[in-house]
């Protein structure tokens, strides 16, 4: 049987049968878990299921009891659907791995340049932050709070980021936001 056919058979069949008072959403996660990881034995290739689950627990309930009422045993659109979550995990861990990967290389050209402290906090907070980014973008009144300066040197400290080309500058004037100057983040 093909390995993400079974990994989902194997997780439907366990919850269906319901060993166990308590315990058998973790332990079902576990053997769909162990059924992908036995399938995907690639190198390079991580995929975790129980954030996916957890995001669409209602619609993943509704999927599974209509799997299990089946009259006729037909599995496919409980197979297609647990199919589709894998692909979406899929995609969440590539994305999360080429944030992480992105964050290190900027992180190693930040190492690179000279900055002050105020610009450091700052930095730590939108790397922090991650892709979906510091909400709004970085304002001098931001730098001005998480450095507790000024608002002359919270520009000025601002303005030498982007020139140092770690920071992106979107708008003019009161409009003015900045974000990590690295591909894919927030903006």
């Amino acid at each position: 049987m093909e390995g993400l056919v079974r990994a989902s058979l194997s997780h439907l069949w366990f919850e269906t049968l319901h060993p166990f008072d308590d315990g058998n959403g973790r332990i079902g996660r576990a053997i769909l878990q162990l059924a992908l990881g036995q399938d995907m034995g690639q190198a390079g290739r991580i995929v975790t299921l129980s954030r996916q689950i957890e995001s669409c627990k209602d619609q993943y309930y509704s999927e599974l009891e209509r799997a299990q009422r089946s009259k006729s045993m037909d599995v496919t659109a409980w197979v297609e659907w647990m199919l589709l979550q894998i692909s979406q995990a899929s995609e969440f861990a590539s994305r999360t791995i080429d944030s992480a990967v992105q964050r290190i290389k900027f992180q190693a050209i930040m190492a690179t340049v000279a900055l002050n402290e105020r610009q450091q906090k700052t930095m730590k907070k939108l790397l922090d932050a991650g892709p979906k980014g510091y909400i709004g973008g970085m304002t001098t009144r931001k730098h001005e709070q998480i450095a507790q300066t000024s608002t002359p040197t919270a520009a000025r400290d601002l303005i030498q980021l982007e020139q140092l080309g770690l920071l992106k500058r979107q708008g003019e004037g009161r409009s003015t936001r900045y974000y990590p100057a690295i591909e894919g983040w927030a903006e």
